[in-house]
Parts: structure tokens; sequence; C-alpha cells
């Protein structure tokens, strides 16, 4: 498959950059081979989208690099992670109108103050302040985990503390249970929503939107894991988008089958196999991304 064609090769359409490569310099040599030809125009009209701010930063400094000191027009690069507090993805207008407004960082954390402190009579105990802001903190993250992993709370409580272990275990559900029936009902009084539900919320909606009308362009999704169950079925959406791809950050194509068979999920493949069963992918469905006059076994030291 030729460099510029490997774009417009069926669907879906996975890559691969081994943990050896410079990966954004691999991945920007890669699109302009495909796309910095005879039209100026292609490469800028394409979108890539890196897990994070700081990914987009190191790709746009890597296509410089990759037009060898010639001017060049990078791609749209836009991150899926990391987003201020009511800014949406890739469509400001479109999807984010729909949603109410994120909560702001600081009140979210003095509204959690407050809850944590009303009930702190759960917690058999009183909190000064420190204490209180701390474990508005905690809880705060443990919300996070919940809405990007769009588990319900029950699902994380049910087994948390059994009637065996000890009397703490037990108070701390009963706090738990009650923080999280009454954070939604302040939120919904203030007419806010968590940072993190509102990114589930858009990428869900940027999904469904691409899926019902498919973006006709070159669109790359690279870096990303998809740890995140909103993130993974985006990525399935773009790989099987009319010009799109994903890119891998370093799945082992090398490892045994048998090792494969035992990677779970504190193995370092364990998110990128998890990412690959739930789209019902196998390993040699992953293609080497295609950077001319290198090998898929350069720089490999071991």
């Amino acid at each position: 498959m030729s460099d510029r064609a490997f774009l417009s090769g069926p669907a879906p359409r996975w890559f691969n950059i081994p943990a050896h490569r410079p990966f954004v310099h691999d991945l920007a040599q890669g699109l302009v081979d495909a796309l910095g030809g005879d039209d100026p125009q292609a490469l800028s009209q394409a979108v890539v989208l890196t897990p994070t701010r700081r990914g987009a930063r190191a790709l746009a400094d890597a296509f410089l690099a990759a037009a060898g000191g010639q001017a060049v027009l990078p791609p749209q690069i836009r991150p899926l992670g990391d987003l201020d507090a009511g800014e949406s993805p890739f469509e400001p207008g479109d999807l984010a109108a729909t949603l109410p407004a994120a909560i702001s960082p600081l009140r979210r954390r003095l509204e959690l103050t407050r809850l944590v402190k009303t009930h702190e009579g759960l917690l058999r105990r009183s909190l000064d302040a420190t204490a209180a802001l701390e474990l508005a903190d905690a809880l705060g993250g443990f919300l996070d985990s919940l809405q990007i992993e769009e588990a319900a709370p029950a699902d994380r409580l049910g087994d948390l503390v059994a009637l065996e272990l000890a009397e703490h275990w037990q108070v701390s559900r009963a706090f738990l249970e009650t923080a999280l029936a009454e954070w939604p009902t302040r939120l919904a009084a203030l007419g806010l929503v968590d940072i993190s539900e509102r990114r589930v919320r858009l990428l869900r909606a940027l999904a469904d939107q691409w899926r019902a009308r498919p973006p006709s362009g070159v669109l790359i999704a690279a870096g990303s894991t998809g740890t995140a169950p909103a993130t993974a079925d985006l990525l399935k959406v773009i790989a099987e988008a009319p010009r799109g791809a994903v890119v891998l950050p370093g799945l082992d194509q090398s490892l045994a089958d048998t090792a494969w068979a035992e990677v779970d999920e504190q193995h370092p493949q364990g998110a990128l196999r998890r990412l690959l069963d739930r789209h019902g992918l196998d390993r040699a469905q992953v293609q080497p991304w295609p950077v001319r006059g290198r090998r898929a076994d350069e720089g490999r030291w071991r």
C-alpha cells in the first residue's frame, strides 16, 4: 500500500507506531509523506486528534521538523482531553449548546467541601477546614473516575464494603452513598454539570454525529489508548470514517500469542488489549504506520 493510498484503504483502519520509534515524529512524517505533495492544502485540511494539549504542541513541532525547514501548513491538531471548562472538543456551537455549562473547579471544590461538612456526622467525627477540603478533593476524584468510566455509583459501592469488614469501612460507605446521591441534586439545582461528565457527553455526541454523517476529509486519532469508554467508542467511529484512521502508541505486535493471552489490566499492554477486545480486533488487523524510507524494526534495541 503506497503512502498516498493507505488512508483510502478498506475500513476500519488501525495503525501502530512501535514503542521504540519516536511517536510524534513518525506520525508527522507519515502524514507529510502522504498529504504534503502537489496539493499544499491537503495537509492543512486534515484533522489530527491527540490525547492532550501537550501532545498537540509536540506534534505541531514535529510537523516543522518533518517539512525539512520548508514552509508547511500543518493539520488542524485538536486535543481529546484536558479541555478547559466549557470547551467543546470539536464543535463549540452545535454540540456544546445543548449541554449545561460545566461547574468551575473552584466552585466545585467549595460546594463539595460544604457537602462534606454537612454530613460529617456520618463519619462520626468533626472535620476542621483542612480535613474537609482534603476529603472534598478525594470525593471529587472519585466522582471524576465514575464519570469518565461511565459507571453507576451502585456498581462501585455494591461490593465495596462486606459485612465482615471493619466498622470504619461501613461508615465510609454510608458517607459515600449519601454524597453520591446529593451531589447530582445540587448540580441540577445550580443548572451545571461536572467537567468530566460534560466531556463524556460531548464525546458521545460527537461520535453520534460522525457515525450519522462521517467526515469526508482526513481524520486521524493518534496516541490514545481509549481508556475511557467514550473515547474508545469514538476511536472506532474514526477508524471507520471514509478517510479516517487510528494510530496506536506502542502496541507490542511481536509479543507471542501465549504471552498476549496473559495480558491483564496491570500489564503495560493492558489498556491496548482492552481497546482491541472492545472492538473485536486482532493484533494482526493493526497495520504498521507507513513512514517512507524507514523499516518497522528500525531503532529496535532488543
